[in-house]
């Protein structure tokens, strides 16, 4: 190869490894689900709550949102609505808590690894009985734009997704 060459894929190598992203998505069931999530119809996905001070105001109602967009895409329940549904009978309800958000200051979450955390439970509509209780972890290292936290959420909705697509069947 010849020396320019080699020198545009040094530097290419260099960028995308500045560029990229490491990361991780982890869940810690605290009560596996009562039954498999098919018995329910109708997923509600209520907005998450929050006990992070500083907590960006769009997040409570994005995250759920983006939930939704890859539930839609996966066809497992007959309707998933983000807005309270006036049956109860077979609908179950997610409901989410932030737990954490690590760094807060974005300019930190260049440098820095970036956590986000959501304490999910699924709620029966119709009894108020608790189906499961979830934490959810999703976690963005390394590099420039991969150590913000719009990739940590992209891995905890991913790994919600994936929680429920798991327990459903």
């Amino acid at each position: 190869m010849n020396k320019k060459l080699s020198s545009i894929l040094f530097t290419a190598f260099i960028i995308l490894f500045l560029l990229s992203s490491c990361g991780s998505k982890r869940t810690f069931e605290k009560q596996p689900p009562i039954q498999r999530l098919a018995a329910y119809s109708i997923l509600e996905i209520q907005d998450f709550s929050s006990t992070v001070p500083q907590t960006p105001e769009q997040l409570p109602w994005k995250l759920p949102n983006d939930i939704e967009d890859k539930l839609i895409d996966k066809e497992l329940f007959v309707g998933i609505s983000r807005s309270p549904v006036d049956i109860s009978e077979n609908v179950l309800v997610l409901q989410g808590t932030i737990t954490e958000i690590y760094p807060l200051e974005w300019y930190k979450q260049i440098v820095k690894s970036v956590t986000i955390a959501i304490n999910v439970k699924f709620v029966e509509k119709d009894t108020g009985n608790i189906v499961a209780d979830a934490d959810f972890e999703g976690k963005a290292k390394w590099g420039i734009l991969g150590g913000t936290r719009v990739f940590a959420d992209i891995r905890v909705v991913d790994e919600i997704v994936a929680y429920i697509e798991r327990k459903y069947k």
